[in-house]
């Protein structure tokens, strides 16, 4: 059990006491323990190992059940939660902008236990008669359930991996097995997926149903195993043998329009390597994030597929958070970490002024931030740490804080965070103006997206790419796996135009620095390079590129 699986049912905890309006005090003890866990650097295990286990703004009882909940690997109390909360309810809690606390009313004074029963009670006016409640919330619940419902059964990649890479191992370890790899949406690193396929070379695929008989295996097409995890994913496992691997690999990975596209060209042939087969069809070999049918099979033909961008391509890492704003790790911190990963620099880009929610910074802690920079750099030299913004762009198009604060900048990243309610054409007119301004240097999270959470806002992103290419401004892939904004799918239009693209982790803590592997995977399907990614440049490159920007729009 590590500090995030804790934090996670800690939060869980909390919620289901606060649905059930039973001690409470003991709820927020929980809340507050999980934030703890989450700020904490060390593993929670090694913690404990030591005498005496201390985590600062830890009440000791909580701290004992921890200590009870690591030793034995299940968090007993919220079994019992569970089992006192009909699923139905627990689901009720999967809603956006329905808590616990409103959760429990609805199933205590309404019988609400399903969303079925709560759409129902929406439609025919109960839940406004609650005191609390009101006609507004209704629709924003019924918005609620209908989005819901539309994400229901997807996984973020990130969630997805984290899923199925435990139970990959797993499979690996069978007797019988001697080989099993992923495939599908996960193979083409779709930053949303609807299940899990894996390629498993055995003889013995009985022993799958045996050893994990969790997943209620059933036989689907000729060679397949068929069912569900824990969580509700489908899981189909594809049985095959090693002469036929390098076809079956390539089946159960590619989309169906790639499929269609290679069957195009003749019948794949049985082969043991998918280089073999692509080969056989007068192909070079396609990258498995890229096998969409969006024209890799027509450049593969033409031999212009070139080499995908890696995580260790990158030499420096932008748009990270600290605690002078939302982040939880001090400044100090992070730099040492990304100089600890090899990165040559760090861009800093802590949230401007008119960011009140997440601490923006005020000019008097803006250039508190600035003089700690300038001392890390003598310090931590030839790592370099850049003093950056993550500027919020006002409704009007201007970024925040004055032309002289801006000017005190290395770069900026410009980001909508409010105002999403905009049309087509206000989105558009509102970042191109943004882009417009001297001192945009990347824009960010361009679509304001969250994954399975959040439709960006309408924008026409052709006529904000146009207007990026023309003023030197570079496009961020916002690699948190809640975001991986801009879309893959417009990556290319990018690259065509001349367009940077930054692969920025977007990091408030440690952890999140790692995230940039999810900004890649997103960039492989892009088909992009290194020379198309802006921080895949050497720190002397990458201050080249903003004098030159600069000296542009001057």
């Amino acid at each position: 059990m590590d500090n995030r699986q804790l934090a996670q049912g800690l939060e869980e905890m909390a919620a289901l006491l606060e649905l059930l309006n039973r001690d409470l005090d003991r709820a927020q003890l929980y809340r507050r323990a999980a934030v703890r866990l989450r700020e904490l650097e060390t593993p929670i295990a090694e913690v404990l190992s030591r005498a005496p286990a201390v985590i600062p703004g830890l009440e000791r009882s909580v701290l004992e059940e921890i200590v009870h909940w690591v030793r034995s690997g299940r968090i007993d109390r919220l079994e019992e939660l569970r089992d006192a909360v009909p699923a139905g309810v627990q689901e009720l809690l999967r809603l956006k902008g329905l808590g616990p606390k409103r959760a429990g009313v609805l199933w205590r004074r309404l019988g609400i236990d399903s969303l079925e029963e709560l759409e129902r009670a929406c439609l025919e006016g109960r839940i406004r008669e609650l005191e609390g409640f009101g006609p507004a919330l209704e629709g924003q619940l019924l918005e609620a359930l209908r989005q819901y419902r539309r994400y229901r059964g997807l996984r973020r990649l990130s969630e997805a991996l984290a899923e199925v890479e435990p139970i990959l191992r797993r499979i690996r370890a069978l007797p019988g097995v001697a080989r099993a790899e992923l495939a599908g949406e996960l193979r083409r690193h779709c930053p949303v997926v609807s299940g899990y396929d894996l390629l498993v070379v055995t003889s013995r695929p009985e022993g799958i149903r045996q050893r994990l008989p969790e997943f209620g295996w059933e036989e689907g097409e000729p060679d397949q195993l068929q069912g569900r995890t824990p969580g509700g994913m489908p899981i189909r496992c594809w049985i095959t043998d090693f002469r036929r691997f390098g076809t079956r690999w390539i089946l159960a990975t590619g989309s169906e329009a790639h499929l269609q596209a290679l069957r195009s060209r003749g019948p794949l042939p049985e082969a043991i390597t998918e280089e073999a087969v692509y080969a056989a069809l007068g192909l070079a070999f396609i990258p498995p994030p890229m096998r969409e049918g969006r024209g890799e099979i027509e450049r593969a033909a033409r031999g212009r597929l070139g080499r995908l961008v890696q995580v260790r391509d990158l030499r420096g890492l932008l748009h990270v958070h600290t605690t002078y704003s939302d982040g939880i790790v001090p400044l100090r911190q992070m730099a040492i970490a990304c100089r600890d990963l090899g990165y040559a620099y760090l861009g800093i880009c802590d949230h401007s002024q008119s960011a009140r929610y997440a601490r923006g910074l005020d000019p008097e802690r803006l250039l508190r931030q600035q003089a700690e920079i300038e001392e890390l750099n003598a310090e931590l030299a030839p790592f370099r740490i850049y003093k950056g913004i993550e500027s919020d762009i006002l409704p009007d198009g201007s970024l925040d804080y004055p032309e002289e604060i801006l000017r005190r900048f290395d770069f900026v990243v410009a980001s909508i965070h409010s105002g999403f309610r905009m049309t087509e054409q206000e989105a558009t007119r509102r970042l191109i103006r943004a882009v417009e301004n001297p001192h945009t240097c990347i824009l960010g999270h361009l679509t304001g997206r969250l994954l399975l959470e959040r439709e960006g806002y309408p924008v026409n992103v052709p006529e904000v790419l146009q207007a990026c290419a023309a003023h030197g401004v570079a496009i961020e892939l916002n690699a948190n796996p809640y975001r991986l904004d801009l879309d893959w799918t417009y990556l290319p239009l990018a690259v065509e135009l001349g367009v940077p693209v930054a692969i920025d982790p977007d990091a408030h803590d440690l952890e999140g620095l790692e995230d940039v592997r999810y900004g890649v995977m997103v960039a492989q399907k892009a088909g992009l390079g290194p020379e198309h990614v802006l921080n895949t440049r050497t720190p002397a490159l990458f201050e080249r590129w903003l004098r030159e920007r600069r000296q542009r729009k001057t």
